[in-house]
């Protein structure tokens, strides 16, 4: 075999495993949602007979059980790090939005509260310019313009009235904006087992303190159904994180609108709702604003990586 064929024969298979690889991070994106669209469906199923913030508790609870098994594998060194505040911080924030988008679920339609939940992305995207110093280009401005459209769309400020579980979950997807900053800032250096760790470590007390005021002790039905809450919601983050290890953002992105798909089809099977078309429209229009975004912030990022290289 010629050199140039030798060459040619590694970068097609070289081709072949990064396509392979990112087809893998297509199904676990696709899998960490529909996690996550179950997460709702429990909550609802669950409520009012335990009251969100125990529900919150008892997800984070044996959502860590659930990854016990894989710390004791990678060892105890896993868990140390040198950004001890940052994980502080987090589950501070993390926790107080989990307990307002937990108890906005308990209020919402499933496709209402997740559609709302894409507001976040918009939150994070103006926080990354004022805290982590990312410009505001054209391309941010236009996605940042339909994230806002889209989200009026969804509220119609004047024609509908504004209900305390819309409330809860914008508050709760602008604490989870912050959230979004923080793991941008932790990924730098630490890996996605460590921050999904610390997340149920510290997490869980901190949602005790809450749960301690309204609890009252599930049936035997019930904590089968916090069980399953737990193995889900374990298995969606580390699914995520293994997601964008294989794949690019700019093609994981779009992906989060099977989140929405998701959450209409179990609540139409688990509740018998029917989504109104607003909010198809607004969701729709929020994430082609953030992907829009994304897509030109990679191309520029390639476009500058060829420059350099030349």
């Amino acid at each position: 075999m010629t050199p140039r064929r030798r060459y040619s024969h590694q970068g097609s298979r070289l081709a072949e495993q990064r396509n392979k690889r990112a087809w893998q991070g297509v199904a676990l994106k696709l899998l960490a949602t529909f996690c996550f669209a179950c997460l709702g469906v429990i909550i609802r199923l669950n409520t009012p007979a335990l009251h969100p913030f125990e529900i919150v508790f008892l997800r984070n609870l044996f959502g860590f059980l659930a990854l016990v098994p894989l710390l004791l594998r990678a060892g105890i060194h896993s868990l140390h790090t040198a950004k001890m505040s940052f994980y502080l911080l987090r589950s501070a924030i993390s926790t107080l939005g989990m307990l307002l988008s937990f108890w906005a679920a308990s209020l919402l339609p499933l496709a209402e509260a997740t559609a709302l939940s894409f507001v976040q992305l918009l939150f994070a995207g103006m926080m990354a310019v004022w805290v982590l110093g990312e410009q505001m280009r054209p391309s941010r401005w236009l996605g940042l313009g339909l994230g806002v459209v889209g989200t009026l769309v969804m509220l119609r400020p004047g024609f509908r009235e504004f209900s305390l579980g819309t409330g809860l979950a914008l508050a709760a997807a602008l604490l989870f904006g912050w959230v979004i900053i923080v793991l941008k800032i932790l990924a730098r250096t630490e890996s996605s087992l460590t921050i999904t760790a610390y997340m149920g470590l510290l997490q869980t007390p901190l949602s005790f303190l809450a749960a301690v005021w309204v609890w009252t002790w599930p049936s035997p039905e019930q904590w089968l159904w916090m069980v399953a809450m737990g193995l889900l919601g374990s298995l969606g983050q580390v699914a995520l994180a293994q997601a964008y290890k294989l794949a690019d953002v700019t093609m994981l992105l779009p992906l989060d609108f099977s989140r929405l798909l998701w959450a209409s089809l179990l609540g139409f099977w688990v509740f018998a709702e029917i989504p109104d078309g607003w909010t198809w429209v607004g969701g729709t229009l929020i994430l082609a604003g953030v992907t829009s975004a994304a897509y030109s912030e990679a191309r520029q990022a390639h476009s500058r990586g060829v420059c350099q290289g030349q």
